[in-house]
């Protein structure tokens, strides 16, 4: 073909290479197959050559050519088009930055795309396709058309292959077919994407494999999955419940398989009546096997008790006259799930009991995780011991070899996340709602109900309208209680108790309910004192109800200032003060009991001014920030500071380390002693307002500088210790701002210090130029470094910078450079 191209019918590689080397070349040959014969071409020819093909090449003139570096490999990612190009292509600046947004510039659906303005169902495309693939990948590509992404876990060498053809997207967790692509593939080939999905779908996690089946049409397929007890109602509810709705009713044993798998989805999306239901039937099944009978019976009985706690006693009942007999394993199920109506009943121990005898019978794995979590969750009702709920939790999710499913670790986090908060600790309540935030798409519920205690937490109240609208669509009672309540709490505490009424409301649940436990307090903040008194909530047994005692305990100080009250809030939990950071705001705390502030924020109790609780709490005030190279600046708790330059002098002269005597005769060397240590008294006193405005010494004290972090002293520490990148990355004009004598004096100092030790320390060509940037004139500097660039060859550089030195040397003092210098030159 080049040969005719060349009008050189039939003639020999050479005459062909002789004709390509009279002019300037480049030989383009596209579509090969891989057979042709290019040694000569490559080996020989002048000019450039560009070869395009779908299949690897094999010549042995290529491994060369990569070896001596004069190949250049194309892959799909370098001939991606640029937005510009797409639009380019389309001719139109919207349907070009479109498609581009699309594809992210991949060359085949983008062409596709621009050839109709969508992408085309010309079956001839996709036959081309298919023809430029071997068999394998052509199948690979049918299978990708079904799935979202192919994880790498289940990746074959064939999509790394279609990868590098630019066929398929490589993506950091897997490989994905193109979404424009797999739809056309979909609808132009269904039966043989079919037929590859039911070859290849063992490669697959249930979820993938489920997903592959529904996009592919096997339904039946996508039944069977259903139906074999796979844990999908856990891992992501929302399809599970989606499938079964698409696919017609299933009997037998695998009916009743995927009648449970459903059950547990609609249990996890928060409809306890309806999941309740199904358990129900399957257990009471004349055909339903016995384990699955027993544990249809717990998760029923654990459903029903959220919602009906008669009904679940009596299915409690029918479940334990099935215990006898059943294997260890689904005795722990069973055991496991209905020990919530014992938790909804408020008896807790029958609770801890029921949870420890599961406990004892459960095998490693998820199911024992369960019950070590849910025993650690009774024990804290049964005491109050929150660092131990929450060592428990991190031992769960640490757990490697259990492998806890998604909605599951969902569940745990948000409810680990909302004890810690209640009980004080924030950091890890914090982090425990972020990690359930994760998992949204599993468990929506639980993900929102962690958004607005999140918020809340961070006080960010201008969010929660929104998310309570959403949540208030999920029609669960208990989740809207346990955020309502927080919620209002935070209200009040940013002085809106008329927005906390609005909220409580008027008719607002039973006296059991959280939020409705507030009702005296939001009463009494809305000056409704008489009221607040005949609504004041009754104490409840901790045992029974610890959380409702700690609003109770709250609510009944709070309003009645009570410290009788207060006490008894402090005996509902191990960690006594903890909790009072979420329950009671540090202004209504008493004034003598300065110790119940120690776990509130710290910057909170410095603003306080309860001088008492921050002499308690001085060691974790942060450090006082002091720059005061390049510029004078000072923060405290991250805010900066404005001083007056006489106090930003004195600050600056207790940094460089002068005593008090030395700071009144540097500042005011006119007046006597008695009157410049007046002066400085009344200097020092400005400044303490400024840095230490809760009222006790801090940072100024009559040593020097305390809890100071500067960067004066961090530079003096390179310097003693020759750090030279420390002192390049440290080093700028000491206090720029002050003309008092003596800062001069150490601004100088603190240069040749600086520059001494740059010295003296066989110095790079970088830090032979710092030094000049610092000193111009340093000779010693220069000279070294025109040693070093003559040395290297790089005579003409040397000369230019002799030169600037000389011009500039000239200028300011008048002086020629050494004959040193000049000899360095030649």
């Amino acid at each position: 073909g080049l040969a005719q191209a060349l009008g050189l019918p039939d003639a020999p590689w050479s005459a062909v290479l002789h004709e390509l080397a009279q002019q300037r070349t480049a030989v383009v040959l596209e579509d090969l197959e891989g057979g042709n014969d290019l040694s000569p071409l490559l080996k020989h020819n002048p000019g450039l050559v560009l070869l395009a093909s779908r299949r690897k090449l094999r010549d042995p003139e290529i491994p060369r050519l990569r070896t001596e570096g004069r190949l250049i490999h194309l892959r799909a990612e370098q001939l991606a088009f640029t937005p510009q190009e797409a639009v380019q292509l389309f001719g139109q600046r919207v349907g070009g930055e479109q498609a581009w947004e699309q594809t992210r510039g991949w060359s085949l659906p983008l062409h596709l795309a621009a050839l109709t303005g969508e992408t085309p169902d010309d079956q001839g495309l996709w036959e081309g396709m298919r023809e430029s693939l071997e068999v394998g990948e052509w199948q690979e590509v049918l299978f990708l058309a079904s799935l979202p992404y192919l994880p790498l876990a289940s990746a074959r060498p064939e999509d790394s292959h279609l990868a590098q053809l630019g066929f398929v997207q490589a993506l950091e967790q897997g490989y994905r077919l193109h979404p424009l692509t797999a739809e056309q593939l979909l609808g132009q080939y269904p039966l043989e994407v079919q037929k590859a999905v039911s070859l290849e779908a063992n490669r697959l996690e249930p979820l993938l494999r489920g997903l592959a089946f529904e996009r592919a049409g096997l339904w039946d397929e996508l039944e069977r999955l259903l139906g074999s007890h796979s844990g999908l109602g856990e891992q992501n509810p929302g399809l599970v419940e989606r499938w079964d709705a698409q696919l017609p009713p299933s009997e037998g044993p695998a009916g009743l398989l995927r009648s449970f798998e459903v059950a547990v989805a609609l249990g996890r999306l928060g409809q306890n009546k309806a999941a309740a239901q199904r358990f129900l039937q399957i257990a009471r099944t004349p055909q339903a096997p016995s384990p699955l009978a027993l544990l249809a019976y717990g998760e029923a009985a654990n459903e029903l008790a959220r919602i009906d706690l008669p009904q679940a006693r009596q299915v409690v009942q029918e479940g334990d006259a099935l215990l006898e007999g059943a294997n260890p394993a689904d005795a722990a199920k069973y055991l496991n799930a209905s020990a919530g109506v014992d938790y909804w009943s408020n008896n807790i121990q029958a609770a801890v009991e029921r949870y420890a005898r599961a406990l004892s019978l459960a095998p490693a794995g998820n199911l024992r995780v369960s019950c070590q979590y849910n025993l650690s969750l009774m024990r804290w009702w049964l005491d109050g011991d929150g660092a131990a709920l929450l060592a428990a939790r991190q031992q769960l999710l640490n757990e490697t070899s259990s492998k806890i499913p998604p909605a599951k670790r969902a569940f745990y986090s948000r409810n680990a996340g909302i004890k810690a908060a209640m009980t004080g600790f924030n950091q890890q309540a914090a982090a425990l709602l972020r990690q359930t935030l994760e998992y949204t798409e599993v468990d929506p519920l639980s993900a929102l109900q962690a958004e607005a205690a999140l918020a809340l937490l961070e006080r960010r109240l201008e969010v929660m309208p929104a998310i309570w609208a959403r949540l208030k669509m999920w029609e669960n009672p208990n989740a809207e209680d346990r955020i309502l309540a927080p919620w209002i709490l935070a209200l009040l505490d940013a002085g809106q108790p008329a927005e906390a009424l609005l909220r409580l409301g008027e008719d607002r649940g039973s006296s059991s309910s959280f939020a409705n436990t507030l009702r005296a307090l939001v009463l009494w903040a809305n000056g409704r004192e008489q009221e607040a008194y005949q609504s004041l909530p009754q104490p409840a047994d901790p045992v029974a109800e610890r959380e409702h005692c700690l609003y109770i305990r709250a609510t009944r100080f709070r309003v009645t200032r009570d410290e009788a009250e207060l006490e008894a809030f402090l005996n509902l939990t191990v960690e006594r003060e903890r909790p009072l950071v979420y329950y009671i705001p540090l202004r209504e705390l008493p004034r003598q009991r300065p110790q119940f502030a120690r776990y509130y924020p710290i910057q909170e109790v410095l603003r306080s001014g309860w001088r008492e609780a921050i002499g308690l709490r001085l060691e974790e005030i942060p450090p006082l920030e002091l720059s005061l190279l390049g510029r004078c600046e000072v923060r405290l708790l991250g805010e900066l500071v404005a001083l007056n330059p006489r106090p930003r002098d004195a600050l600056t002269l207790m940094a460089l380390g002068l005593s008090r005597e030395q700071l009144a005769e540097t500042l005011w060397p006119e007046l006597d002693s008695e009157k410049s240590r007046n002066n400085l008294h009344v200097t020092l006193n400005q400044l303490r307002k400024s840095l230490e405005p809760w009222g006790i010494p801090t940072y100024l004290l009559e040593g020097g500088l305390q809890r100071v972090r500067c960067d004066l002293w961090a530079l003096q520490s390179a310097i003693e210790n020759k750090d030279l990148q420390q002192i390049q990355t440290l080093y700028g004009e000491l206090a720029p701002a002050s003309s008092l004598e003596v800062i001069k004096e150490h601004r100088a100092r603190l240069r040749e210090q600086a520059i001494e030790v740059m010295l003296g320390a066989s110095p790079t060509e970088d830090a032979l130029e710092w030094v000049l940037r610092l000193d111009p004139l340093h000779e010693e500097a220069l000279t070294r470094l025109l040693e070093q660039l003559v040395k290297s060859g790089r005579k003409v550089t040397a000369r230019r910078r002799y030169l600037e030195f000389a011009a500039r040397l000239k200028q300011e003092l008048g002086l020629e450079p050494a004959q040193e210098l000049q000899r360095i030159l030649g």
